[in-house]
């Protein structure tokens, strides 16, 4: 159902897009079916989960907003609404990757298989929402690229005094969240400003949109309120898994921090800024889809 914005619902309603009726050619995979979960996904020690390998893909007890989210690289932030039934059906997806294709390939491949046997018809829907822009300060970026075929090495111990609560490997390089004089500092070896935004969403609490328009990797160390080291996921923009967070300990909230440091005066001293504002936020609305999968 089209919505037209009104005196009272334009300020929250910025535009719709119908697309998804016809999937445009694209990668597919070579067999695949959608079926009912064989498993209630209300077990203490299951739940939604998904197994890749070179070869093949499965999806286990997930539900079509889930499905959804993964096939078109939704953020968390973006909702998928549509009939109540879709709330408590459950499905697993099990399919076989064309020879020679990508990981990155394989959300346009299920959005292909959503159509083609729950005949699924969505559009998009963009809404007027509390957000962080981030951009490139008045003076320039002050930021250390990385080259794009440099792999770099792990943290080396620092000797300040810091003490590290966590340290991962990332798809680029590393990351590590550490604790100095009740501060939490979070550096990154090699990273894009697109990644940069989804970490610093988890501190902001809000939606964090890249506008800096700078390609490329970069080396970061940020001053931040650190109250989401202990979060478990994070993705990439567009919906990508790019790392586990996992705190090996756990983690103090931070109390404060240096006189005169906080967030956005740290993301300042790297030459960008950090806005709060209101800006469309794309959501997806299901208006078609089938309760029974059809197998081909």
């Amino acid at each position: 159902m089209s919505v037209r914005p009104t005196a009272s619902t334009g300020a929250f309603l910025i535009a719709i897009a119908a697309f998804g009726q016809t999937p445009e050619p694209g990668p597919r995979f070579e067999t695949a079916a959608i079926r009912f979960a064989t498993i209630s996904p209300m077990h203490p020690l299951l739940g939604p989960r998904s197994r890749m390998d070179a070869s093949r893909v499965e999806f286990l007890a997930a539900t079509l907003p889930q499905l959804i989210t993964r096939a078109y690289r939704l953020e968390p932030y973006q909702s998928v609404t549509g009939p109540d039934w879709m709330k408590r059906a459950y499905f697993d997806v099990f399919a076989k990757l064309p020879e020679g294709a990508k990981k990155d390939q394989i959300p346009e491949m299920l959005q292909a298989l959503l159509a083609d046997q729950l005949k699924l018809v969505v559009r998009r829907e963009s809404r007027e929402e509390p957000a962080c822009i981030l951009t490139v300060g008045k003076n320039g970026p002050k930021l250390k690229a990385v080259p794009a075929d440099v792999t770099p090495e792990p943290f080396l111990p620092h000797s300040d005094g810091r003490t590290q609560l966590l340290r991962t490997k990332t798809p680029n390089g590393y990351l590590t969240y550490s604790r100095l004089n009740g501060t939490v500092i979070l550096e990154a070896t090699k990273i894009t400003l697109p990644e940069l935004a989804i970490l610093l969403r988890r501190e902001v609490k809000l939606p964090v949109l890249d506008r800096t328009g700078l390609p490329g990797f970069y080396a970061i160390s940020l001053f931040v309120p650190g109250t989401s080291v202990g979060s478990t996921r994070t993705r990439a923009t567009g919906g990508d898994d790019v790392w586990s967070v996992t705190p090996e300990f756990p983690v103090i909230p931070v109390a404060s921090e240096p006189e005169g440091v906080n967030l956005y005066k740290s993301i300042q001293r790297l030459g960008l800024k950090l806005t709060k504002t209101k800006a469309p936020i794309e959501h997806l609305v299901v208006e078609h889809a089938e309760q029974t999968p059809v197998e081909r």
